[in-house]
C-alpha cells in the first residue's frame, strides 16, 4: 500500500535510516580490523603461488556489509564453511563462491555484516574463523593448538546459541 511504502521510504532517508547506516559500518570497519590483524597477519607466507594464479587467504577490499575473505582453492573454500558451520553447531552458515564465479585460485567466503550484530558476535565469529582456519593449517597462531575442542570449551554451548542467535 502506499501508506507502507511512504513508512518504509521515511525510515529509510530519515534518522532511523541514518543511525542503521552508520552502525552498520561502524561493524564493517570493526570486522575488517580484527580480520586484518588476527588473521591476515598470520597468513603462511608460502600460501601465495604465483605461477599457478593462487593467492593467499586475504580480505576483498570493500566497505560495503557485504565482505568476502579469499580462501584459495574450490574445495578448500567449501572445506573452511563446512567446518565453520560445524564448529557454529549449526549456527553460522557462510557460503563459497568458487570458481568459475570467480577466478580460479580467487575463491572466497561471502560474510555479510547487519546492523543489528553486536561486536561481541562479530569477535565470535572471528574466533570460529581463525579456529578453522588454523585447524586446516591455512594460518599461524600464537596458539598453535587450537582446535574445534578447544574451541568449544572457551566458548561454552550457552554463550554460542545466545551469540550467533541474531548473526
Amino acid at each position: 500500500s502506499l501508506v507502507s511504502i511512504s513508512c518504509s521510504y521515511e525510515t529509510i532517508v530519515g534518522n532511523v535510516g541514518n543511525t542503521l547506516r552508520r552502525e552498520v559500518f561502524d561493524r564493517v570497519q570493526f570486522f575488517r580490523r580484527l580480520v586484518l590483524d588476527d588473521i591476515i597477519s598470520h597468513c603462511h607466507k608460502n600460501d601465495s603461488d604465483h605461477d599457478s594464479g593462487t593467492t593467499a587467504i586475504a580480505l576483498v577490499d570493500s566497505f560495503s556489509p557485504i565482505q568476502a575473505l579469499v580462501v584459495p582453492g574450490n574445495t578448500r573454500c567449501v572445506d573452511f564453511c563446512n567446518r565453520l558451520w560445524n564448529q557454529s553447531k549449526g549456527s553460522i552458515r557462510l557460503y563459497p563462491i568458487r570458481s568459475p564465479t570467480v577466478p580460479k585460485g580467487q575463491e572466497r567466503v561471502r560474510i555479510v555484516l547487519h546492523s543489528h550484530n553486536t561486536r561481541e558476535q562479530i569477535r565470535y565469529l572471528l574466533r570460529l574463523m581463525k579456529s578453522t582456519l588454523c585447524e586446516m593449517g591455512m594460518i599461524t597462531s600464537e596458539r598453535t593448538t587450537t582446535s574445534a575442542r578447544q574451541f568449544e570449551r572457551e566458548t561454552s554451548s550457552e554463550e554460542s546459541s545466545r551469540l550467533v542467535s541474531r548473526l
